[in-house]
């Protein structure tokens, strides 16, 4: 049973109230989209999904000090997980397709087990040197780590490809390895719960020695995907690992399929934050999975206050789909956008 915090009638704030409009930051009163500004005839173009991200407002007054443009909030990099140019760019030539993108910071999510290997990973280092962009995190391939599972070769095979996402995470000078954690179904007993807290201490010990944050997200069909598992897991953080070693990714995303609360969620994540995805939900059409931001019903506005008011100082990584175009990047591009704006002012 959910948690009185988590009412599944209150997990999804639209980010426009009503179709066609959308709220005045000034006066907090509604206001028409197709405002004079949004016309064609204005000198500035039309804003795409991401600007509705990076030309983010405020809804509703201002805060105190606000009016005299005092910064409460600092700047949220935008960065770009490889997940979102899939499957129309293979993963080695992300770097250089990111970079065409002006995103100068990537995650690289490992498609497949030769993926994995050295002398591909050397190959994506060198493109990255070469497009001059940052790998920052590495993203496993859940179906390849099947750490809990009742074979114990099959287990035994999970958590030797982990390490070789460890090695590679390691060979690419990133910080952070992304892991989406058991099935919730392997953690229902109290026995699979422990084996859970046993594994990931394993995983953050050998993420530590490589000078890597070990990173569990809050997926929708695993083991973190309830505010209140987040809270049980966390407890458990001082016997788990440094927060050098382990931390959390936070996917608003993830968290509105589960149907749990992404601000508590957020919360409850506290300060061993060390990755975010970002991708849009559709309450009324959930199989269309990971939109851009702003083309859903997620509360960007909101949640780009909160993570940017967070003990979080990392990059969002747009996981949506970027198309096989990058159509969907091209005004932020194209007015230079490479950090969220500051929210509050």
């Amino acid at each position: 049973m959910d948690t009185p915090q988590e009412p599944a009638g209150a997990r999804i704030i639209p980010l426009f109230p009503e179709s066609g409009t959308r709220m005045s930051a000034e006066a907090g009163e509604p206001e028409s989209r197709s405002s004079p500004e949004d016309t064609a005839t204005s000198t500035r173009p039309a804003l795409g999904a991401e600007d509705r991200l990076l030309g983010i407002e405020a809804l509703g007054r201002a805060l105190p000090g606000e009016e005299t443009g005092m910064s409460h909030l600092r700047a949220v990099e935008l960065a770009v997980s490889s997940g979102a140019f899939y499957p129309h760019v293979a993963t080695e030539d992300v770097p250089a397709a990111a970079a065409a993108l002006g995103i100068e910071t990537i995650e690289v999510m490992l498609q497949t087990r030769g993926e994995y290997a050295p002398e591909f990973i050397d190959r994506l280092a060198a493109n990255a040197r070469h497009a001059g962009v940052r790998i920052r995190s590495i993203h496993t391939m859940a179906s390849l780590h099947p750490m809990m599972d009742a074979y114990p070769r099959r287990a035994g095979e999970g958590r030797v490809m982990f390490q070789q996402g460890i090695d590679a995470a390691a060979a690419l000078g990133a910080e952070v390895i992304v892991w989406h954690g058991p099935r919730r179904d392997q953690v229902t007993t109290d026995e699979g719960w422990e084996h859970f807290i046993s594994l990931t201490h394993d995983l953050a010990a050998a993420c530590g020695s490589a000078g890597i944050t070990f990173a569990i997200e809050n997926v929708s069909r695993c083991a973190l995907s309830q505010v209140r598992h987040v809270v049980r897991f966390a407890k458990r953080l001082g016997e788990i690992g440094t927060p050098e070693e382990i931390g959390f990714v936070f996917d608003p995303f993830q968290a509105a399929e589960a149907g749990a609360n992404p601000f508590m969620m957020l919360a409850a994540m506290g300060n061993r934050i060390v990755d975010v995805h970002i991708s849009d939900y559709d309450e009324h059409n959930p199989s269309a999975r990971h939109l851009p931001p702003g083309d859903g019903d997620l509360p960007w506005p909101a949640l780009i206050r909160a993570i940017a008011g967070s003990s979080y100082s990392g990059p969002m990584m747009i996981e949506g789909s970027l198309g096989d175009d990058g159509e969907v990047m091209e005004f932020g591009i194209r007015c230079g956008r490479k950090r969220v704006a500051r929210l509050m002012r």
